[in-house]
């Protein structure tokens, strides 16, 4: 993986699920995926293995904020509550490339519901050029004749590389599942309810790490690192254990 400064080592990515109660945990799962975005699936099916049943709510980072896992948790009948994606502007980078300016970006586009086209900043059609159906969302997809951007006093600005086609842009039509999830992301109680994911999810992480100073794993080879990480996770939840049921029992 990737580290911070800028080098690649052999490393490990460890996944923790901690119910807010208790803060016991509850699920873990280890790969060598870099990214986050794939590993709520495999944590969720973790703990219905284990307690042959899906948690109501799940709170969750950015980097689980995608689509996919918005379907998924709809799918599985979990409230899922996820922080807003970080924004790396692959998009703009992408129009900077192509010498697409400001003034030409696919949000210039205009839908027409009557003709089923998208009307340019200069007035021209594009018409329906297929459809992609990805997860939480339909991708429509969009061009103009050659013609029309050849001869266009704006070709410098919206497609100058564009030399065998025209202009093309992609509407997005959101499933309903995910235009919910935003409405409720946008809501003060749920902002509050997700503030009680990093009391929970940080605090075990910065416990493993401090207390059994497990910042390094001493194993090489996925399924042995995870035992590193199931005994961390089982001398965490006996101390966890004794903070609840034996301390009190002393007092």
């Amino acid at each position: 993986m990737k580290q911070s400064n800028g080098g690649y080592n052999p490393s490990y990515n460890t996944q923790i699920a901690v119910d807010t109660a208790n803060k016991i945990i509850v699920g873990k799962h280890t790969n060598s995926n870099c990214e986050d975005t794939k590993e709520l699936k495999p944590m969720l099916e973790d703990i219905n293995k284990k307690f042959e049943k899906y948690p109501e709510q799940v709170l969750v980072d950015g980097g689980y904020n995608t689509y996919a896992n918005i379907m998924l948790a709809a799918d599985k009948d979990i409230d899922l509550i996820a922080a807003k994606r970080g924004n790396n502007n692959v998009a703009g980078r992408q129009y900077e490339k192509r010498g697409i300016t400001k003034d030409f970006e696919s949000e210039a586009f205009k839908y027409d519901e009557d003709s089923k086209s998208m009307i340019c900043p200069e007035g021209k059609n594009l018409k329906s050029d297929g459809k992609e159906q990805l997860p939480g969302r339909s991708n429509f997809k969009y061009r103009a004749q050659k013609e029309d951007c050849d001869k266009c006093r704006s070709k410098s600005k919206c497609c100058p590389h564009a030399s065998k086609k025209g202009r093309s842009v992609t509407r997005k039509e959101y499933d309903q599942n995910v235009i919910e999830f935003r409405n409720k992301m946008q809501e003060e109680p749920t902002k509050l309810i997700y503030k009680k994911r990093g009391e929970n999810a940080e605090f075990v992480n910065a416990w493993i790490k401090e207390k059994f100073k497990l910042r390094q794993f001493r194993l090489r080879g996925v399924s042995k690192v995870d035992i590193e990480v199931t005994f961390a996770v089982l001398a965490y939840n006996i101390m966890t254990w004794f903070r609840l049921k034996w301390y009190p029992a002393l007092m």
